[in-house]
């Protein structure tokens, strides 16, 4: 009876978490974005950046003078039926570039907030008490860099990750990538264009007993983003990418990404953005963002066009040295 009991809050929490995610993934937290410049943009999960490194692209450190920069993110989800609280993301994620070419990084995330309430007697007939789950994610994330060459650079990560939901499992996922980067000569512009790939989120499956195991999807990411400096005091970025989900087989579907960012004297940032979806989550994004000395902060807002529980807040502060 235990047995079924667990696996009726699994598919109870499941359902309400993925609700409007077509992939049905069993650990949520790898699909929620932790950049609110980059999601501003239009969800993008790849690109590049000068903050939020492991968790965005963990290649364009090498494109400034950085050595070591920190990050934090918060994310509040529209509120889910069936459920009290709310659903809550929180990151925090560090790097420390060493000997020029070498990046070392170290994060940690946590979802949850959700409280969903059954009645025993659902499982025993001779129970009638109240059975209150809080289900949550956490991760511990690691990650490496290293400069191959001038425009290219090169990038593993890990996570081991922890979900609760009645029941404890673990699973460990890993990702692998390169970005590359290089100045155009379009006349009077002075532009730069970036391009990064990356093979995410493989390994083990996440296991509640042997018998009783599920996949995250697997997927292959590519983006570009093409910076071009109008004048001294104005700069666009227009950025392009896209997701594809091979793994498992019954998994097969398309994220395309595009979004633009205006920058004014390097301190005032305003962003827009959509994604598209083959199976219908798509949405559109807006975002704002600040450059105080050492410190960026970053707003954005995303909102589902099929599903509210793609409706997100999200803000991140960054501080690089």
């Amino acid at each position: 009876m235990k047995k079924y009991k667990t696996i009726a809050i699994l598919l109870m929490f499941s359902a309400c978490m993925l609700k409007g995610w077509a992939q049905n993934s069993p650990i949520t937290i790898v699909e929620t974005p932790v950049d609110a410049r980059a999601s501003g943009m239009g969800g993008f999960s790849l690109m590049s950046t000068d903050r939020n490194y492991l968790y965005l692209n963990p290649g364009t450190i090498f494109q400034g003078d950085t050595k070591l920069t920190v990050s934090a993110n918060g994310v509040l989800f529209s509120k889910t039926e069936g459920s009290k609280g709310r659903l809550m993301n929180g990151m925090i994620n560090a790097g420390w570039r060493f000997h020029d070419k070498h990046v070392v990084y170290v994060g940690a995330r946590y979802q949850g907030g959700l409280i969903f309430t059954a009645n025993k007697g659902q499982f025993d007939n001779h129970a009638n008490d109240a059975l209150e789950v809080k289900p949550s994610e956490y991760t511990v994330d690691l990650g490496y860099t290293y400069h191959i060459a001038p425009k290219f650079s090169a990038f593993v990560t890990g996570s081991f990750i922890q979900i609760y939901t009645g029941r404890t499992a673990y699973a460990a996922l890993f990702s692998v990538g390169g970005n590359f980067c290089t100045d155009l000569d379009l006349g009077k512009y002075a532009s730069k264009l970036n391009i990064a790939f990356r093979v995410a989120d493989f390994g083990s499956p996440i296991y509640y007993k042997r018998s009783e195991s599920y996949t995250a999807p697997s997927k292959i990411e590519l983006t570009g983003d093409l910076g071009v400096d109008l004048c001294e005091n104005h700069q666009l970025t227009f950025a392009l990418g896209g997701r594809y989900y091979f793994l498992p087989e019954e998994v097969r579907y398309l994220n395309a990404n595009v979004g633009a960012e205006y920058q004014w004297r390097k301190q005032f940032f305003f962003r827009a953005g959509y994604q598209y979806s083959s199976e219908n989550n798509d949405l559109w994004s807006v975002g704002l963002g600040m450059n105080y000395q050492k410190a960026k902060i970053d707003l954005a807002f995303l909102k589902g066009f099929h599903t509210s529980f793609g409706n997100r807040l999200m803000a991140t502060i960054s501080w690089s040295f």
